[in-house]
């Protein structure tokens, strides 16, 4: 408890880079007190269960103290919602209470049914199943580019910047992620957009946040061409704009941002310079140093809707122009993507999606090497003619994870079997 509260030893404990604990906020070490808590809870009911004349003192004490309180919560609350739920509570403490005068044999089938009411009615107010309408109403916007992205990503200008994470629940493509989605490369890549440099060394924040660089004002978007190369890497074709970002055609010049949607102060533009989420091209450079990278990602000359960066320890053959070349999406899902590629010669086929090494790919079922692309996106190499590529998200922890839980099912039932 003490590790989750402002103190100078807890601020000295998070100022050095511990493993796990300084990746998060000290709050979620709550989480460790719950379960202590849990665990003496367990304890003292085992003592309780042997001995309950010595606990029947103080849990009437504490009773009396708590009846009181609620008592006079109720009564001085003018609120429904508070009176309400100081009535949940209280019915809630008091039933756990009077199980202690429940025989024995039934407190355990009693307390449980208590435990799993209680948790149920929280857990019907936050969890995947309930109606997103309940937190996150609906919105034009949403709307909109529900019905206009598809796998196009979104970024958000200003004031129109959109919070981490949002753009799942209504299931649009968003550049920006926090916590579990961040990976170090991806990290990296994105961070070009502050300095156009690829990040060196992560702070606290950039560690548990990757976002495109906020930006604001009349001048201040078409002035960082390091963003905007970004964004057009990352495919992102639709940026939304606020009526308080004071934006004019120089924040949104018509050769690059065509506006295709207008609603109640919001403004979203079409990027026309955005490369595609995935291409077929012949058309490669090989980088051998970080440097190296940066220096042709930016350079005017090159294209990212393309031409694709690889790191030159792959070895890649030469390849053709093929003008009538055709790629087609017919599947994209969070662990899998399934395109089909045409191609009278051999193409790279890229896709701005990242990987962690834990992607796999196969062509017509074979299996095929990821190249790691444009740093920290995919790449698989693609013969002539029509094939299926697919990508699956399979990592190498859950399958050892798989074997671990197996294994430890067949020995407890081995042990069990033999105490028994």
């Amino acid at each position: 408890l003490l590790l989750t509260v402002r103190t100078p030893l807890t601020e000295l404990f998070y100022r050095y880079p511990i493993p796990i604990l300084s990746t998060g906020s000290p709050s979620r070490m709550l989480s460790l007190l719950a379960i202590s808590l849990a665990v003496l809870t367990g304890l003292g009911w085992d003592t309780l269960s042997k001995n309950p004349k010595t606990f029947l003192r103080a849990a009437g004490i504490g009773a009396c103290i708590l009846i009181a309180g609620w008592v006079a919560a109720l009564l001085l609350s003018s609120q429904t919602s508070e009176r309400s739920m100081f009535l949940a509570t209280a019915v809630f403490v008091v039933g756990l209470l009077a199980i202690i005068f429940v025989p024995k044999k039934l407190q355990a089938p009693v307390m449980t049914m208590v435990l799993v009411t209680e948790l149920a009615f929280a857990f019907l107010k936050f969890n995947p199943f309930v109606p997103r309408t309940f937190v996150f109403p609906p919105h034009p916007l949403w709307e909109f580019l529900g019905l206009r992205s598809q796998i196009d990503r979104f970024w958000g200008y200003g004031t129109a910047q959109i919070p981490t994470n949002i753009s799942t629940l209504y299931r649009v493509q968003s550049p920006d992620g926090i916590d579990p989605l961040n990976l170090k490369t991806y990290n990296q890549f994105i961070q070009m957009s502050h300095q156009g440099t690829l990040a060196r060394e992560f702070t606290r924040t950039t560690r548990s946040d990757a976002f495109v660089a906020p930006g604001y004002g009349k001048n201040d978007l078409p002035q960082n061409q390091t963003r905007l190369r970004v964004l057009d890497a990352l495919g992102v074709r639709y940026i939304i704009d606020r009526v308080e970002n004071g934006a004019t055609a120089i924040t949104f010049p018509p050769d690059r941002f065509t506006p295709v949607w207008k609603d109640t102060g919001w403004t979203v533009f079409e990027n026309t310079k955005a490369a595609p989420r995935y291409f077929l091209t012949h058309q490669f450079i090989s980088y051998a140093t970080m440097e190296e990278f940066e220096r042709t990602f930016f350079s005017p000359d090159f294209n990212p809707s393309d031409t694709v960066l690889i790191l030159s320890q792959n070895q890649l053959p030469p390849m053709q122009s093929d003008p009538s070349k055709e790629i087609k999406l017919l599947r994209y899902e969070p662990t899998r993507v399934t395109l089909e590629a045409k191609t009278k010669t051999p193409q790279l086929l890229y896709l701005s999606d990242a990987d962690d090494g834990n992607w796999r790919a196969s062509v017509d079922g074979m299996t095929s090497p990821i190249l790691r692309a444009n740093w920290a996106f995919r790449g698989v190499l693609v013969p002539a003619g029509t094939h299926r590529v697919e990508f699956t998200y399979l990592p190498g922890s859950f399958i050892a994870g798989l074997v671990v839980s197996g294994l430890t099912f067949v020995l407890g039932a081995l042990l069990r079997q033999r105490l028994l």
